[in-house]
């Protein structure tokens, strides 16, 4: 192809894209500067172009996302140390809780570990039952604290340990704690 040609096919690419080369809008091109008639071979040498025996280059096609990195894996899932268990569960053990009050007994044994210095093996569940508290204070007011005077479900831990029994009260969203002058239940 002339050097002619390439710049007319280079017009008639930028007149269909609607620019021009510059920006500006495009101007239509002569009808007799465009012919359906082939050109006649140039016998100059600056004009000849050897075939090529390399595939032509081509580039990726861009667009306007944003590079985006791999989604971030979580690394596999490994068990804690040994040293990480809770003090009352036996080593080798990975069973947990499987009911709402088995974990909220388990919350109250661990609390009762901690409290008086035994093992969890000392400590007997003596009844894990759901309740309806007279008023917000779950049935374990403090003095001088004011509590909502509405009816609250919620359940009462009974543990003992050497006869000794310990009453643990949760509810309203709160776990169990450790009450020392319980109140009773409405039910």
């Amino acid at each position: 192809m002339t050097s002619r040609r390439v710049i007319i096919a280079a017009l008639v690419v930028l007149a269909a894209c609607g620019a021009e080369a510059d920006g500006t809008q495009p101007s239509p091109v002569p009808e007799s500067t465009v012919s359906d008639e082939p050109e006649p071979p140039s016998d100059d040498p600056a004009d000849a172009q050897p075939p090529s025996t390399e595939p032509p280059a081509t580039e990726p096609p861009t667009t306007d996302l944003p590079a985006t990195e791999p989604p971030a894996t979580d690394p596999p899932a490994t068990d804690p140390p040994a040293t990480e268990r809770p003090a009352t569960e036996p080593p080798g053990t990975d069973a947990q809780p499987q009911t709402t009050a088995e974990r909220l007994a388990q919350i109250a044994i661990d609390d009762l570990v901690g409290r008086i210095g035994v093992t969890a093996a000392d400590i007997t569940v003596v009844s894990v039952e759901e309740v309806t508290w007279r008023d917000a204070s779950l049935g374990c007011p403090r003095k001088g604290f004011d509590y909502a005077q509405v009816l609250t479900p919620g359940i009462r831990i009974v543990l003992a340990v050497d006869g000794t029994e310990y009453r643990y009260h949760g509810g309203g969203g709160q776990d169990p704690f450790y009450c020392a002058a319980p109140e009773a239940p409405l039910e």
